[in-house]
């Protein structure tokens, strides 16, 4: 018998449980979003999720409740999620999840499957292979699919040149800027994890011998260079640091609007209806202008190009 153990989090601290969950001895993670309204604390947006772990029949289920409990409380958790076990049959365990998971159509030319699905029959879309039990983003949750869309029509009225891909998590915008026609792609994420998930997941879904043109980086702050996309899926707080990124040591990092190409576009999202107007302002004081907007559920995906 296996034991399944369920705790819903916030999104943003998902990495964490995960990451706790693998040490601990899980001999898998999922993650599965919940619902599409945002939870707040004191002045941040969190979505919310289900992980799940999988252990065996003789793990100590007070034990793991108890690091679980106090790595929420290290972070800041006041009100502490029930952890749920589940018995399963040894047989079952690896399966048990996948039956909630159908190709995901994004766009008019995309389609995220699991692999362990058949594309439909007929199938003309490009597809991204990407297991819903990473970690980092399956492309379920609506700001991932509207920042697909968004590549999807830029890519339509002209090349996507070399992209920026911030805050990468599971690569999807990655692979989908690659399969969309992007010359190449640079990729960075501040947790070491999700850029070798990226890493993984870009090259098992490149369709040539040859390596994708992809540079993966384990950094928080913004690779110099000039880029012809720019796409960022995070956090609002942290899109404002992007935009106007400190003095460090007597240097100013670069930002979103000085490593954007002068006829360059940068989608943003990960931001709330209700956010839209403080990002539109920070991007006007950096002189980019949002010039599409796009509403999903609660979030928004803005695009926005440097000032005429």
């Amino acid at each position: 018998m296996i034991w399944e153990l369920q705790v819903g989090v916030a999104t943003l601290l998902e990495t964490y449980v995960s990451e706790l969950l693998h040490n601990l001895g899980s001999m898998g993670v999922s993650v599965q979003d919940t619902g599409t309204r945002p939870v707040f604390s004191s002045d941040t947006p969190f979505g919310a999720c289900l992980v799940r772990g999988y252990f065996e029949e003789s793990v100590d289920q007070s034990a793991i409740e108890s690091k679980v409990a106090l790595l929420l409380t290290t972070l800041g958790l006041k009100d502490l999620p029930k952890v749920r076990w589940v018995a399963l049959e040894d047989q079952d365990w690896q399966e048990s999840w996948k039956q909630h998971f159908k190709p995901l159509p994004i766009g008019e030319t995309v389609l995220v499957l699991p692999s362990w699905l058949e594309p439909p029959e007929h199938n003309q879309r490009k597809i991204i292979r990407i297991d819903p039990e990473m970690a980092f983003g399956s492309g379920s949750h609506e700001t991932t699919q509207g920042c697909l869309e968004a590549l999807e029509r830029h890519a339509k009225v002209g090349p996507l040149g070399h992209v920026l891909d911030l805050g990468t998590g599971s690569g999807i915008l990655t692979i989908g800027a690659l399969l969309l026609g992007a010359d190449m792609v640079t990729a960075t994420d501040n947790d070491p994890i999700a850029v070798e998930t990226c890493n993984k997941n870009v090259q098992a879904n490149w369709p040539h011998a040859t390596a994708a043109p992809l540079t993966a980086l384990h950094t928080e702050t913004i690779p110099p260079g000039q880029y012809d996309t720019i796409v960022a899926n995070i956090l609002a707080p942290v899109l404002l640091a992007f935009l106007h990124p400190n003095l460090v040591q007597n240097q100013q990092q670069p930002g979103i609007s000085t490593v954007l190409k002068p006829d360059g576009s940068v989608i943003l999202s990960g931001i709330l209806v209700e956010q839209i107007t403080e990002i539109a302002e920070a991007c006007k004081r950096v002189d980019l202008n949002i010039n599409q907007q796009h509403i999903l559920g609660d979030w928004a995906v803005l695009v926005a190009n440097h000032t005429c």
